[in-house]
């Protein structure tokens, strides 16, 4: 059941009658109409409940009405399936009804529908109302049903009373208003006597004898469904009379709705104007944190910046000068070592072999340097033939080794740090703490911000005043140290070109004689390794040594700890220059220099 009976009548009261009084009457009824019922007609059982009376009127309905009851049947079963055609029944054999009789069981299931659902209402009260009402509707519908010629009055009755009554099944518990329940009360005992009374009449032969010879008189029906249209008008006004304050209240509740939703709305675009100010303050202070970032950023690159040339001052070098610059040292070399088209005898210089690139690249011991995960050093020397030259100078024809070198090495992405002492063709000698001093700020400029936490550090050691020698040991451990700060993950590489060309205010001397200033270098870088080695660094250190004039001679191999050193050291031997053979003159020359190779570091 799907409508909510006990808000109609959980409090009982309302105008329902007394229960011991409606069973009193109920009785009475009943003992009055027994003696009327037919016995021999399966199905006269009074029915007390709903189900009993929907059984009981589906057992008359299949041969006594025709197909147009089906509505009202199914209003009454709620689901159900049609009932046979009163046609098929007479074509089967099935006994005939006059077609007031057919008009009379459809308006009466109209009425049982409906009154049902008044009944399950009552009922909800408690005691022997629901009990009583179908007994009732029974008693009616099984002398209706026997009863074959019935007045015209009560059918009209019975059908007005259907078409107004209310189905409460269809009202889903909208009106349980204090007046309506005492109406829906009324109506309920209204149709419970007028059901009573037609029973009476339909049964009593002298009643409808005195009502067909007497027009004028009043059956006691009549009387019960005036005052049942009249209750029933008054339902169906305070019906009418809920459903506008109904109404009212929804479109009440839709105005108060509509407003808080544009007061919503309101509030909506306000919080998006908020929100648009708030976002566009965030673009605006975004817009400010870059700027004062990029401030600041330039501002810690100024600081930078000095702080390096502070440096540079403390260590008497600059960055930017002739030695350090590979494409300066590679002018001067071409000048001196120019690519020839074809060897010619009357020109000197080109019957000589000269250090290609392809020389370089195809040693063997080259290759090993440049791709160890290790560091090392990666000794060139040998002589030079002043008839190998085009312009004569102190330069060696093993000088565009380094060149090469430098380009190859810059190609691949590789940190090169890059000196020369010959960078011109008439250069001035430099100390070897020069070369030093410049190869700390080649590292230095990869990353100027190691001097924001070891300016101090750097500066202490940079002052370091002391003899010459020490000097060089001093600044070979800072380059160490930039290189470790600066570059600790990647390969560091050394091209030093020409060691044997710098000059010290005095040389040393050691247990074995006068130390030359290629030694004090090349001694100083090899301890460098040694301590790089142990640390995990990845140095490695190419240099070139002339050897023709006395000044380039370095033993490594007399060194302490000469076993370290000569795993350090990759020597390919000796070089000196020496004129073409008949078979080579023959042969076409390869360039010495590779195309598109300027390279400035």
């Amino acid at each position: 059941m799907t409508l909510e009976h006990a808000r109609w009548f959980k409090d009982g009261g309302y105008g329902l009658k007394d229960p011991v009084l409606l069973v009193s009457e109920h009785t009475r009824f009943t003992s009055q109409v027994g003696n009327g019922l037919p016995r021999n007609i399966s199905g006269s059982l009074v029915a007390s409940t709903k189900e009993e009376l929907r059984q009981q009127y589906e057992h008359f309905a299949p041969q006594e009405v025709s197909t147009s009851s089906t509505t009202a049947i199914n209003e009454f079963k709620n689901v159900s399936d049609s009932i046979s055609t009163y046609q098929n029944r007479r074509q089967i054999g099935m006994r005939a009804v006059g077609a007031g009789l057919q008009r009379g069981m459809n308006d009466l299931s109209v009425v049982i529908a409906k009154f049902s659902s008044i009944v399950d209402a009552v009922a909800g009260a408690g005691g022997p109302y629901g009990q009583v009402g179908y007994q009732t509707l029974s008693i009616l519908l099984i002398v209706f049903v026997n009863k074959s010629k019935n007045d015209d009055r009560l059918l009209s009755h019975i059908q007005q009373i259907g078409k107004a009554l209310p189905d409460l099944e269809t009202w889903k518990a909208l009106y349980p208003t204090e007046i309506m329940k005492s109406l829906i009360a009324s109506v309920y005992d209204g149709v419970i006597e007028f059901s009573r009374e037609a029973v009476k009449y339909l049964c009593s032969f002298r009643r409808r004898l005195w009502t067909a010879i007497n027009p004028l008189a009043d059956p006691a029906h009549d009387g019960i469904a005036a005052e049942i249209y009249k209750t029933l008008g008054e339902v169906n006004a305070e019906a009418v009379l809920g459903l506008h304050k109904r109404a009212s209240s929804i479109r009440q509740t839709a105005e108060r709705s509509e407003k808080h939703i544009l007061k919503l709305k309101e509030e909506l675009e306000i919080s998006s104007g908020n929100m648009q100010k708030v976002l566009a303050q965030n673009e605006e202070l975004k817009a400010q944190l870059l700027e004062q970032s990029q401030v600041l950023d330039l501002a810690r690159k100024q600081e930078d910046s000095s702080r390096y040339h502070a440096f540079e001052d403390v260590l008497e070098q600059r960055l930017s000068r002739a030695e350090s610059n590979v494409a300066t040292t590679k002018k001067t070399l071409k000048a001196i070592y120019p690519d020839v088209v074809k060897v010619a005898n009357w020109i000197p210089h080109t019957t000589y072999i000269q250090m290609a690139h392809n020389t370089l690249f195809h040693l063997r011991e080259y290759a090993e340097w440049r791709d160890k995960d290790s560091c090392a050093l990666l000794y060139i020397n040998g002589s030079t033939d002043l008839g190998g030259q085009k312009l004569r100078s102190m330069h060696s024809w093993l000088s565009p080794a380094a060149i090469h070198a430098a380009e190859d090495l810059r190609d691949r992405g590789e940190k090169v740090a890059f000196f020369s002492c010959c960078p011109t063709l008439d250069p001035a000698r430099v100390p070897p703490r020069d070369i030093f001093g410049s190869l700390i700020l080649q590292v230095l400029s990869w990353n100027t911000e190691v001097l924001r936490d070891k300016n101090a550090e750097f500066r202490r050691l940079a002052s370091h005043k002391t003899i010459e020698l020490d000097q060089v040991q001093t600044l070979s451990l800072l380059l160490g140290t930039a290189i470790s700060e600066v570059a600790s993950k990647e390969n560091v590489y050394i091209i030093l070109d020409r060691p044997d060309c710098c000059q010290m205010t005095e040389n040393p001397i050691d247990s074995g004689g006068l130390v030359m200033p290629v030694e004090t270098v090349m001694n100083a870088l090899v301890k460098l390794l040694l301590e790089a080695q142990k640390t995990g660094l990845r140095v490695k250190i190419l240099a070139v040594v002339e050897t023709s004039q006395g000044k380039g001679n370095w033993r490594y191999d007399f060194l302490p700890g000469s076993g370290d050193v000569t795993e350090l050291v990759l020597d390919p031997g000796h070089w000196s220059q020496r004129k073409l053979t008949s078979s080579e003159l023959a042969k076409s020359r390869p360039p010495i220099w590779k195309v598109d190779s300027a390279v400035t570091l």
